[in-house]
């Protein structure tokens, strides 16, 4: 009688089976661990953006953010130590949540015209790197905002410290550094400022008449806006005027941004006073970004 041998290989591929579902179970549930701690971070991650929202909100309306809670949850009976006051230049500008926070934020102080929440946000932006987003941030407020302020320091922030080099690197001359270059008007801070950039060819030829024309300049501007702003005398660089044909004349000119229709109306009114007081001059449309509630006249006489 024969007898036939129990083949092996039942319980072989039994263990094998097991094995397999073992780790496929385990690699499962390692999966489920990996997702729960990325839910984790993602919601951490956003609900720290919300804070500081939170936080540069509680700012713009001047209000101090709230403190921390203690994080062991113990009392200790001890008052806390003052922090000094924060700033929003502390606030960090990355992530896409806290982005669109700033612009709602942005979007809502230009709905309601709130000027003190818009400089807030000017001076908020001004502090920060020079990345696409605050530029686009500072457009806004520069081009739709109704408060002259706020508008104009947006304006200088985009414009840059290079925007302030009317005259050139080269040194005007000793006899035409007696005029009174620089600041001659404060005036008011919501008002509008103006530039009065006077051709370096003139200012080096010592023009006996030049000191008295400007003078007069000078008066007809704030006649034209007794509620002025900043008014500054400036050196015109060869440069600025070689690289605009319009400008290739002597003469007078009153440039105005014509996309912005307050300050063609504002420049139809300087340019009335001129008329007024025997002043010829050309009218002419500003190039470059928008300068919002400022204008420039250009002297360049024969």
């Amino acid at each position: 009688m024969v007898r036939l041998k129990r083949s092996s290989l039942g319980p072989a591929l039994a263990v094998l089976v097991a094995l397999l579902l073992i780790t496929a179970v385990g690699w499962f549930a390692w999966q489920q661990h990996q997702l729960a701690e990325d839910e984790a971070t993602l919601r951490q991650a956003i609900a720290e953006q919300s804070r500081q929202l939170a936080q540069l909100a509680a700012l713009l309306q001047g209000r101090r953010p709230a403190a921390a809670a203690p994080t062991n949850g113990v009392a200790t009976g001890t008052a806390p130590a003052p922090q000094p006051a924060a700033t929003a230049t502390a606030l960090p500008q990355d992530g896409k949540v806290f982005e669109l926070g700033v612009l709602q934020l942005a979007l809502d102080a230009v709905a309601r015209r709130d000027a003190a929440k818009q400089r807030a946000l000017v001076g908020y932006l001004e502090a920060q790197p020079d990345l696409p987003f605050r530029r686009q941030m500072l457009t806004l407020l520069r081009d739709r905002s109704d408060d002259p302020v706020a508008a104009k320091q947006a304006g200088a922030a985009l414009a840059g410290p290079m925007a302030s080099r009317a005259a050139g690197d080269r040194p005007i001359s000793s006899e035409a550094a007696k005029l009174p270059f620089g600041q001659v008007a404060a005036g008011r801070q919501d008002g509008w400022d103006y530039d009065l950039l006077i051709c370096r060819v003139a200012l080096e030829r010592h023009d006996p008449y030049l000191r008295s024309e400007i003078a007069r300049l000078l008066a007809s501007l704030k006649q034209a806006d007794p509620r002025h702003g900043r008014i500054e005398l400036k050196a015109l660089g060869e440069n600025l005027r070689q690289d605009d044909p319009d400008l290739a004349d002597p003469g007078l000119y009153v440039l105005a941004d014509t996309r912005r229709s307050e300050e063609v109306e504002q420049a139809a009114r300087v340019a009335k006073r001129l008329a007024f007081d025997g002043f010829d001059f050309h009218t002419r449309a500003s190039t470059g970004d928008p300068t919002p509630w400022h204008l420039s006249l250009v002297y360049c006489p024969e």
